[in-house]
């Protein structure tokens, strides 16, 4: 049986006319393009064995976001078709078990054609692409997690950084011998250096993760030596699998070194501060990208409230807007699950009209401190933790209400700063850090456990509240700081 698969991408920024006339000028050849056409991919594919199928994707990093496809079946299946495609989208074909990646760029035309299941390339990229399958064939058994979980299991650190190490080097003298643009070879290196890093940063967390019992334990500074930040928010670097496993394991990493390298008992805290390191140490999609991915691989197993705060977040930083999409999308029906399953929708307000506290807090001395020492006072209590990105970022407009009032009214206010950190060393240190100065500084250790969370179902930092002078919770989900209708509110209750 003759079996052929032909696959034509190319490459126009101009403005998309009609799929009709598009499939007929895709059907004639590549030099029938009109100079009018978006920036898309257009495919063209056929296939001639009964029960074959060719299928042609593209989509944003995180899989299934801005998801688009082309799928061919049957004999003598032929069409072509146009597939939106803009960095840092994807392009692969799945074909008989095999999924290729494509390096494609803007006005290039690639032909594909498969002959007894092996790709041959023509066209504009047709070097580059043959030399990444056949990068790809000879090393890519190396990158499957399996493989390197074993490595990392069986050997030391040391051990495992120097056969990663002599690996990502025959991996670039192999690329420095090839015939091809710099441009390209840089991409083929991304592969070599993003999966040594990767590899390097996910050995403590799975060999921590291979037990309950095994603790995280940080990275020998020497191991480290030679990493380098400046390229993490390069935005190109989304179209390499092994950039994207490294910022998985890179931001896992830090978050928890942030943490004391203690493992996160709860699934919600470990995601929202693995959100808070990616919205940190990153910029742009690439940022929105790995904080997706934690999300979408968490939804199910954490509240409502908080997955919908980190789909705010994403919403606030995706300027494209389709990974906000898509995250919101699954939310709701994720939502209806939860709710057809417990008959009704969970209730996540605050449970209590009285602000009466059945806990205690600690100050900075170590005293001991209750919401009723307050009463007498009107109170804005300000929930947070120093991990939490968005309650820093508020802080600063928390100082300048606090500047608006006078000093009576300074003395009728208490501004009351309630952290749930899980170590009081995170919490000074970020106190000094952030010149919390205007208030009332006080712990309730346990992240997601403390005593106040479980008090007031709090599911999602930063979260505010204000108390009376009679001590009576009269807001349990208080405006931000930055709202400049805050200070009236606590204005009002000073009658």
């Amino acid at each position: 049986m003759s079996i052929g698969l032909d696959v034509l991408l190319q490459f126009r920024i101009i403005n998309f006319f009609g799929m009709k006339r598009l499939i007929f000028c895709l059907l004639v050849g590549v030099n029938s393009f009109s100079t009018a056409i978006s920036s898309t991919v257009f495919i063209k594919a056929t296939t001639e064995g009964n029960g074959d199928t060719a299928l042609v994707i593209t989509e944003r990093a995180l899989p299934g976001v801005d998801y688009h496809k082309a799928l061919y079946s049957g004999k003598s299946s032929s069409l072509g078709i146009a597939l939106p495609y803009e960095l840092p989208m994807l392009a692969f074909v799945k074909f008989q078990g095999q999924e290729i990646p494509l390096f494609v760029t803007n006005g290039d035309s690639l032909w594909i054609d498969f002959v007894s299941g092996k790709p041959n390339f023509k066209g504009k990229k047709a070097n580059e692409n043959a030399l990444l399958y056949q990068f790809l064939q000879m090393f890519g058994s190396g990158y499957q997690r399996d493989s390197i979980k074993k490595k990392m299991y069986a050997n030391s650190i040391d051990e495992f950084e120097i056969q990663l190490y002599d690996k990502r080097k025959e991996q670039e003298k192999w690329v420095e011998k090839q015939s091809a643009t710099n441009d390209f070879k840089d991409y083929l290196n991304s592969y070599a250096r993003f999966w040594y890093w990767g590899a390097i940063f996910a050995y403590p967390i799975e060999r921590a993760n291979a037990s309950p019992q095994n603790p995280v334990i940080a990275l020998p500074k020497l191991v480290l030596e030679g990493f380098e930040e400046s390229s993490l928010s390069n935005i190109k670097l989304l179209a390499v699998a092994p950039f994207r496993e490294f910022l998985f394991y890179y931001i896992t990493y830090i978050t928890s070194e942030s943490n004391g390298f203690n493992k996160f008992t709860d699934v919600g805290t470990s995601t929202e501060r693995k959100s808070a390191q990616a919205y940190a140490k990153l910029k742009g999609e690439n940022a929105v990208y790995i904080a997706s991915r934690f999300l979408n691989d968490n939804m199910e197993k954490i509240s409502e409230p908080v997955s919908r705060r980190l789909v705010e977040l994403i919403n606030e930083k995706d300027a494209s807007k389709a990974y906000y999409k898509y995250l919101s999308q699954k939310l709701k029906l994720v939502s209806t699950k939860s709710t057809s399953a417990d008959g009704k929708a969970k209730d996540s307000s605050a449970k209590t009209d009285q602000a009466n506290s059945p806990f205690s807090l600690k100050d900075l001395k170590g005293k001991s401190v209750k919401l009723e020492d307050f009463k007498g006072k009107v109170v804005y209590i300000d929930f947070w933790a120093s991990w939490c990105g968005p309650c820093r970022q508020m802080f600063p407009f928390s100082k300048q209400l606090h500047e608006k009032l006078n000093e009576k009214q300074k003395k009728e206010i208490v501004f009351l700063y309630i952290s749930i950190d899980g170590t009081e060393e995170s919490w000074k240190k970020a106190i000094e850090q952030l010149d919390l100065s205007n208030g009332v500084n006080v712990i309730s250790p346990g992240n997601w456990q403390s005593e106040v969370v479980k008090c007031f179902q709090i599911s999602s930092i930063p979260r505010y509240m204000i108390l009376d002078k009679k001590g009576n919770l009269v807001d349990s989900n208080a405006k931000r700081p930055a709202d400049p209708s805050l200070l009236s509110d606590l204005l009002n209750l000073l009658n």
